[in-house]
């Protein structure tokens, strides 16, 4: 009987019916949410906070196909959001700005620094309204409070937050009030460093929650007025606790110079951080290396510049290479080196095991490469 019903599942007329895009298509049609990789997902609200950065809240896959948003996440976690752009599915990590139980809320501001180059975040910002499709990844990240500060009465912490990068920093304020808003004995620092006041995100709720929560006190630097801040100002603002646990979500230039001063004072507390933007490469004297990539089964050689990404190099040459946050994070652009030495542009660390997972966005060839995207 299994072996008749085999052949029949396999008979000409049956045979369209065991493809999985029938199947996903159908399942789409009964739950546009469906995603076969993925949260299927679609805004209901959004929120403009400032001239170019917007909240965007979301509702994720509630039908009876796919997979669903898991119940909850942790404060300071991010995920993966995937759109279809002019017919190429585009990957972009963004942190959850909303707290643990709360409507799910993403945050985008515009790439200042994208200039004339496509801009994910822009195009999003352009285009995404109610009823807007997008596929998310499950949480992930360990930009998170630990249990120690969470369960402490009287814990005490500096949250530091460049431009977008108070968008973790929130859904953690928000979490921990929501959980110890009632402690008295909490000390929260917030530092928030932007251009000029027009640029605060999240300004007028912070402020309300500041004027409300004793525990919160809020420091803000604007370059525009004050200039750039330097590391031994930021560090006056953290007060004299030097085992206090400290947060920082920011370029990975003002986490080098931040951390620095920290050592330099005798900080030997817990520290936590999350970069944005595009990691820098590092020093070296441009020379050209011979770059060979297997991707779909074509195979391509070309030459690149040490020193930068791997994933600038590729896009530079015109390979279409999936991407996420761009700074190490996501795993989205991870792929196989099957021989050769690359650098990690977090870490500097320096490998030349074969056939080893690394991801493009934060390897910098120094020695030939052979990949396999």
């Amino acid at each position: 009987m299994r072996n008749l019903l085999k052949k029949l599942l396999q008979s000409a007329w049956l045979r369209p019916f065991n493809e999985p895009a029938i199947w996903h298509a159908i399942a789409k049609r009964i739950n546009p949410d469906f995603r076969a990789n993925g949260i299927g997902a679609h805004v209901v609200r959004v929120i403009q906070e400032t001239p170019d950065c917007k909240t965007f809240v979301l509702e994720t896959n509630r039908g009876r196909f796919g997979a669903k948003w898991p119940g909850t996440h942790q404060a300071g976690q991010h995920c993966v959001v995937s759109v279809l752009i002019n017919g190429r599915n585009i990957h972009r990590s963004f942190s959850i700005s909303s707290e643990p139980g709360a409507a799910l809320q993403i945050t985008i501001k515009a790439n200042a620094q994208a200039g004339a180059r496509f801009s994910a975040s822009r195009w999003l910002l352009d285009n995404l309204k109610p009823g807007s499709a997008l596929t998310l990844s499950a949480p992930e990240g360990d930009f998170v409070l630990d249990n120690q500060i969470l369960n402490s009465p009287d814990a005490e912490l500096s949250l530091i937050a460049a431009g977008s990068g108070i968008t973790p920093i929130r859904a953690i304020l928000r979490s921990l009030h929501q959980r110890n808003g009632e402690r008295p004995g909490m000390q929260i620092r917030l530092v928030y460093l932007c251009r000029d006041p027009g640029e605060f995100i999240f300004r007028d709720e912070i402020t309300a929650l500041a004027s409300a929560w004793p525990a919160l006190t809020v420091h803000t630097h604007f370059s525009a007025q004050d200039g750039r801040i330097h590391a031994a100002k930021l560090f006056d603002y953290l007060g004299e606790n030097l085992a206090q646990s400290i947060y920082l979500c920011g370029p990975s230039q003002l986490q080098r110079e931040l951390f620095h001063a920290l050592d330099q004072g005798g900080h030997h507390g817990p520290r936590h951080s999350e970069h944005f933007g595009t990691m820098a490469g590092v020093p070296s004297d441009g020379a050209p290396i011979e770059l060979r990539i297997e991707q779909n089964e074509v195979k391509r050689s070309f030459t690149v510049s040490a020193g930068q990404s791997l994933l600038q190099a590729l896009e530079q040459a015109g390979a279409r290479v999936a991407s996420g946050c761009r700074i190490g994070i996501c795993n989205t652009c991870q792929c196989l080196k099957r021989s050769g030495t690359v650098q990690n542009l977090r870490t500097g660390e320096i490998s030349d095991a074969p056939n080893e997972l690394i991801r493009l966005c934060v390897s910098a060839p120094i020695s030939p490469l052979a990949l396999s995207l």
